[in-house]
Order: structure tokens, then C-alpha cells, then sequence
């Protein structure tokens, strides 16, 4: 029996349920009975080969990088559901402390400011943001540098906070996808 099958009719149909579906069934015939190995293949974060190349295929992801966390980074970066934030995504992705955002409200451009680990964030991180952010908002991505902003827009300054026009720190971007 397929593990889908387990599922009511109603919710067999979603796309998250097929796509876990999949990832268990092809996990269950991999890891026939050592069921330690199989606990550490369904999680991502503990994850090996075999398990990261099941969640590659059933998200249809083009491995490009051996590297595990590399690998694990970009499962993460697919797995979102729809309801989170922009900067809900960005926290669990890279941590608060890896990014700012700077947003200019008048002119519809927002400026990110990344602290990349490895090369393969970069690419899974603009992809995420050319899927989520609307066509009308223009952004600009710099790396690895400072997050905090002087007065003045060409200075940085590691003191002052950081905040947008409005005065809220942070600069949230309200886009609950």
C-alpha cells in the first residue's frame, strides 16, 4: 500500500501531501528495515544521500552543488508553505542576523543585504525572491556587508539601527504569500 493511500480522498489531491507521499513511499523501499537509518533519512537537517536525492526529485530540483548543506539549503528554500512572510523565510533560511532589508516605499525598491555561507544560497535565495516579490517592486541584493545604515544613504555606520522611513525597525514588507 502506498502511503498516500493512508490519506482521505480530499486531501490525496494536495500538492504537499502527493509530494510527501512520494518522499516516504520511495524512503520506505530505500530503507527496508533499519528504521534508525530510515528516522535519519526523513528529516532534511539529518538527511544523507539517499534521502536528500528523494527530496530532490520529488521537489524536481537540478542537483548542481555535492555539497550536503548546499543540497539541504536549497530542500529548505522549496519546502515554504504559503502563508509565510517574506521575512519569516529569509529568518529560517539565513537566521535574523544573516540579511537586512532597507525599503524605500516611495520608490518601490527594496535593498537586501545578505551574509551568504556558501554560493548556492545565492542563487536559491533570488530565485525565492523572483517567485514572492510582486512585479511592480524593484530590488537590489548586496552581499556581505554591513546591515546598519547611517543617515545618509552612501554611509554605513555598524551603530546606528536599522530602519525604514516609517520609523519601524526592520522594514517589513507585509508579503504573506
Amino acid at each position: 500500500m502506498k502511503y498516500i493511500d493512508y490519506y482521505p480522498p480530499v486531501l490525496s489531491e494536495i500538492y504537499e501531501i502527493k509530494v510527501l507521499g512520494n518522499v516516504m513511499d520511495e524512503l520506505l523501499r530505500v530503507e527496508e528495515g533499519d528504521l534508525e537509518r530510515l528516522k535519519n533519512e526523513l528529516y532534511i537537517a539529518t538527511a544523507t544521500e539517499i534521502g536528500l536525492s528523494i527530496w530532490e526529485k520529488a521537489l524536481e530540483i537540478e542537483v548542481v552543488n555535492t555539497d550536503i548543506e548546499a543540497r539541504r539549503f536549497e530542500i529548505r528554500s522549496r519546502l515554504f508553505g504559503k502563508k509565510m512572510s517574506l521575512r519569516d523565510r529569509l529568518n529560517v533560511l539565513l537566521g535574523e542576523e544573516g540579511y537586512s532589508m532597507s525599503v524605500d516605499y516611495m520608490e518601490y525598491f527594496v535593498l537586501f543585504y545578505f551574509l551568504f555561507e556558501y554560493k548556492e544560497q545565492e542563487k536559491a535565495i533570488t530565485e525565492m525572491l523572483e517567485r514572492l516579490l510582486p512585479l511592480n517592486l524593484n530590488y537590489d541584493i548586496k552581499y556581505n556587508g554591513t546591515f546598519e545604515f547611517s543617515d545618509r544613504e552612501d554611509e554605513y555606520n555598524e551603530k546606528k539601527s536599522f530602519a525604514d522611513p516609517n520609523g519601524s525597525i526592520g522594514g517589513y514588507l507585509g508579503l504573506d504569500y
